[in-house]
């Protein structure tokens, strides 16, 4: 199969039926944090756990973004990993020349940089420290795992997984609740949107982030 072929194909349906809204113009936000952005004592500090999400460039970014019941704004989300006191993001892209994994750990900069995104936010669930502490270990498990990209997006594989399925299942498996993120099911196609992954989340005010 193709990659995206499923939801190429759910994108044109969608259109013929007159379901998806023209995409409208997205206002270009500022990408400019300060030098240091690394876990500190107040709230609103960026922590392991915390959701970053993005609208990417091009049309299968845009595409993605209109899968969403709800917030149609992002196409890609990743973890937050706070690790030897620096910050970064832990996510699975395609299309990498690495042949071993498809997880990414870049700095957050490079997450939300200009060049990968027109737009970005940091989500926060209230997670008690046992979680994050289980989720920061997983994220350790996934940096020397091989994990390829689905592009089946197929909720069923465990080797393979897509960018929101990867936070919903460890999201779910930290929590030892397997709905604490809701997939979508759609005309029989299941699979897991930002929406699904922010709907309960609450957005953190960029401007607080230190």
């Amino acid at each position: 199969m193709k990659r995206y072929s499923i939801f190429i194909q759910l994108f044109f349906t969608t259109l013929f039926l007159g379901l998806v809204w023209p995409l409208s113009a997205i206002e270009t936000e500022s990408v400019e944090l300060q030098n240091s952005l690394v876990i500190r004592s107040g709230y609103a500090d960026l922590r392991t756990g915390d959701i970053a999400v993005r609208q990417g460039k091009g049309l299968i970014s845009s595409m993605f973004s209109r899968l969403s019941a709800t917030d149609k704004k992002y196409s890609h989300a990743g973890f937050v990993w706070v690790k030897d006191d620096e910050c970064f993001v832990i996510h699975i892209e395609g299309h990498k020349a690495n042949l071993h994994s498809d997880i990414i750990v870049e700095p957050v900069q490079s997450f939300i940089s200009k060049k990968a995104a027109i737009s970005y936010d940091f989500y926060r669930y209230d997670l008690d420290e046992s979680v994050i502490k289980m989720l920061d270990g997983m994220f350790d498990s996934l940096e020397v795992t091989s994990v390829m990209f689905d592009d089946k997006f197929d909720l069923k594989t465990t080797n393979q997984l897509y960018c929101t399925e990867l936070i919903a299942d460890c999201l779910n498996n930290a929590v030892a609740s397997p709905e604490f993120i809701k997939a979508t099911d759609w005309n029989d196609l299941v699979y897991v949107s930002i929406g699904n992954i922010i709907g309960c989340a609450e957005l953190i005010d960029k401007s607080l982030i230190k």
